[in-house]
């Protein structure tokens, strides 16, 4: 049994020279330059009765499984999960049947296919007030902030002496208190300094963030709600250093560039693809996700979920360049229920955008529930969450003109064959447009979802000097959704068919990419997920989820401080 066999390995300190074994020899095969055909394994995933706690039968329907299922945000559930061949494993409580399909996909770089654009800040509010989250003592004073004016300082939370884990009733009460506090003196603050001023949250931590020790981790959730909240009215950032050792200035410069990544670029050089698509001087994108907010065992029927999202607009200029910016965030808690139909603070930004002339909006929402691309279930309008019919009809009802483009991505991991040679560093970014081989990949027999852009990131993923991989975002659509609802033929010119649309749509996208850029050493590649502040593992959501004293659940801290926020506006008129 695979249980049997895991416990041997580790009994006998094998696991980590077997996991080495392994690693070598997928890589060596992978640098081999090989292309693998087209491959399918039917396997068995099996759920192990270990997960199953024997002793919590008797403590109530709460306590079935072990708690160290919820550790590192459930991945302490991967040691209680098989994958076999199709026989089924003894000691499985439950199997589902999967088919793992492998398949070599191919990306040649054409000869004279180079866009030079020329990228420069556009950014005229010169006013700015940083906000820092830093340990008290004077040395880090001394160091990084001596002689810096305008700061807002904020001593960086740490947990009471008297808490023995985040867990405790303690712990979450001075975290309650200790964010709430904050944030009634950062609302006071920056009312007093209007909007038209630029806001980064940097926050110092102690411990390298693979590390994180409570104070850490809240620090973390705090900077990135207040950013979030703040960027409602403001410009605004958030940008972690970590203090455990010296700070480079490749770390420094590194960590300016992802602080003021969100301010407004302008792009000029070849840009005939916006040239020539009609009624198509300006688009947005609006990006949302959701996470679940505090509940009870047993009352999953009255389970609210927090929307956190934000809208990016892209314009073309009088002189021909385009402009890239950030407008505005934006958040709210709804029952759970209310969510596939009636989201509002998703619905009133798509309406405030197109009060602001913006006729073609890309979509790009993800959901809890679902991976971003593979929905093989798309017919289910349900579960298609933020993308059901109910959500795409009222956008577009009343709004004559506004085509909106439902789009969802995903990333994966390339290795770059140079047939022994070593792997570029020169910075270089790869733009795939035509994906006919990609859609047959997909091997979706409904064609249901169609890629239509891959981006591919020339940073490249490195451990202790050995090249690794690079990073592929991939763009995709569902195909003849909600017909009636949606307009599938308005959408297929702009994402699927080669049309003046299609082109304009995917420069703006890629255009975003390159303004959210990544530092490779001198050069700069475009940014592998330009939304990773609102959907993925790194997102407000995702940090805002802070430990609860009840057992099992998380407290939601973008939920709190956003209602908070919403009760001081309507005192303020």
């Amino acid at each position: 049994m695979i249980a049997e066999k895991v416990a041997y390995l580790r009994n006998n300190g094998q696991i980590g020279a077997t996991l080495t074994t392994l690693t070598k020899g997928i890589t060596d095969k992978l640098r081999g330059g090989h292309l693998t055909p087209h491959s399918e394994y039917r396997v068995a995933i099996c759920v192990l009765k270990g997960v199953l706690d024997a002793s919590g039968l008797a403590k109530g329907v709460d306590s079935f499984f072990r708690d160290d299922l919820f550790v590192q945000d459930g991945h302490g559930a991967l040691s209680y999960l098989s994958v076999s061949e199709t026989a089924v494993e003894q000691d499985a409580i439950y199997k589902l049947s999967a088919r793992i399909a492998i398949d070599t996909m191919r990306a040649y770089a054409v000869p004279d296919a180079r866009d030079d654009m020329e990228m420069s800040y556009a950014f005229s509010q010169k006013r700015q007030l940083p906000i820092v989250l830093a340990p008290r003592g004077q040395k880090l004073y001394d160091t990084y902030l001596l002689g810096s004016t305008g700061l807002a300082l904020l001593g960086r939370p740490t947990r009471p002496p008297q808490a023995a884990s985040t867990s405790s009733g303690d712990a979450f009460l001075y975290a309650y208190a200790y964010s709430l506090l904050a944030w009634l003196v950062t609302h006071a603050v920056t009312a007093a300094v209007g909007d038209d001023v630029f806001i980064p949250v940097l926050r110092f931590h102690t411990t390298h963030e693979a590390d994180a020790e409570e104070g850490d981790a809240l620090s973390a959730a705090l900077g990135k709600v207040m950013a979030h909240l703040l960027g409602q009215r403001h410009l605004t950032s958030s940008q972690g250093l970590s203090l455990a050792s010296t700070l480079t200035g490749y770390q420094i410069q590194n960590a300016r560039s992802s602080l003021y990544a969100t301010l407004p670029k302008r792009f000029a050089g070849r840009l005939d693809a916006i040239r020539g698509a009609v009624d198509l001087d300006r688009c947005a994108i609006l990006a949302v996700s959701s996470r679940a907010c505090d509940s009870l065992a047993g009352d999953e029927g009255n389970r609210v979920l927090t929307i956190a999202g934000e809208s990016i607009g892209l314009v073309r200029l009088d002189t021909g360049d385009v402009a890239v910016q950030r407008l505005r965030r934006f958040t709210g808690t709804y029952p759970a229920r209310d969510v596939p139909t009636k989201p509002t603070a998703i619905l009133d930004e798509v309406a405030w955008l197109y009060g602001r002339g913006y006729r073609h909006i890309l979509y790009i929402a993800a959901s809890p529930y679902k991976t971003t691309l593979h929905l093989a279930d798309a017919q289910v309008d349900d579960e298609l969450f933020f993308m059901s019919g109910s959500i795409l009809g009222q956008m577009r009802e009343g709004k004559a003109g506004l085509t909106v483009y439902p789009v969802f991505f995903d990333t994966y991991p390339v290795v770059e064959f140079t047939g022994g040679k070593a792997p570029s560093r020169n910075g270089r970014s790869l733009y795939v447009q035509d994906t006919r081989e990609l859609m047959t990949l997909m091997r979706d027999p409904a064609k249901q979802i169609a890629v239509f852009l891959n981006l591919f990131t020339g940073k490249t993923v490195r451990s202790k000097g050995d090249t690794l991989y690079n990073g592929v975002m991939s763009y995709a659509t569902a195909r003849n959704m909600h017909p009636e609802i949606v307009d599938n033929a308005a959408i297929d010119r702009g994402l699927i068919y080669d049309d003046p649309t299609k082109d304009a749509l995917m420069l703006y996208l890629t255009l975003l990419h390159f303004a959210r850029y990544e530092a490779d050493g001198d050069e700069i590649v475009l940014k592998l997920n330009p939304y990773g502040d609102i959907i993925g593992d790194d997102s407000v959501g995702k940090h805002a989820l802070l430990p609860h004293f009840a057992r099992k659940r998380s407290f939601n801290l973008l939920a709190f401080l956003g209602y908070v926020e919403q009760i001081l506006a309507r005192k303020e008129g």
